[in-house]
This record gives structure tokens, sequence and C-alpha cells, in this order.
């Protein structure tokens, strides 16, 4: 393998590495999106069939699947228009949990790194899980 080969293989493989761990958030009480896959959640009923027309028009553009989470998986984190497809079933799936407007972190943990510390604990503050971890990911298609 050349070095041109060599260098390109590494990445595509730092590629799909910083797709499978910056793409697999976790949710406040644990709920772990890998974005990789299709969204495993519904349309809340507000949302289900809008008839806002900015709303509409904006879905037009950035969802080429309308009214449905087919194909919502977001395979390639440098891909845009890929990203955004997922983003936009993504962020209208859980428009309606309040429970994302809570702070991720405890005011503890927001001062550690202004100290020179890494925080501790639970990196979501309203949730039971550690946050993200390369072990909790699933492997890629």
């Amino acid at each position: 393998m050349g070095v041109q080969a060599g260098g390109a293989a590494a990445g595509v493989l730092a590629e799909a590495s910083a797709t499978a761990h910056l793409m697999t958030p976790t949710l406040p009480g644990g709920e772990l999106l890998d974005l990789g896959e299709d969204l495993p959640a519904r349309f809340p009923p507000l949302l289900a069939e809008p008839a806002d027309p900015e709303l509409l028009a904006l879905l037009a553009i950035v969802d080429p699947t309308a009214d449905s989470l087919l194909d919502t998986a977001a395979r390639d984190l440098p891909d845009l228009p890929d990203r955004m497809h997922c983003i936009a079933d993504l962020f209208r799936c859980h428009a309606q949990r309040g429970d994302l407007l809570d702070p991720p972190f405890t005011d503890e943990q927001v001062a550690e790194p202004a100290a020179g510390r890494r925080p501790t604990g639970r990196l979501w503050a309203g949730g039971p899980g550690q946050g993200r971890s390369p072990q909790s990911s699933r492997p890629r298609r």
C-alpha cells in the first residue's frame, strides 16, 4: 500500500470513528441514541402531520422521506444532507420533551474544568447514566 493509499485509508477510518462516537448521544434518563440507525421514536401528534407553511418548506429541503422515520440514519458525519435529515426528524420527534431543556450538568460539574479538573459523576444531571461511552456504542452497519 502506498503512502497516499494508506493516508486515504486512515482518513476513512477516522471519519468512521468520528461518526460512531460523535453520533451516539445520550438523552436525559439514559436513553442512548445511535444516529447511525433509523430513529426509534415517533412524531408527537402535534408534529405528525405538520401544516405550517414555513415548517413544510423547511422539511421539503432537509427531509427527503416526508412524514416518515425510514432512512433517518446519519451514516456519514461529513455528509451535511445526510446529517440534516437525521437532525430534522430527531428534533421533530423530541420537540415536546421538557427534560431536554434541563441543564445537562450540575453547577459543580460546570466549575470543575475552570479549576483544571475533569467533572465527575453523572454527565447528564437529569439522567441515571454516565453519558456517552465507546463501550455503549453499537457496531455500525
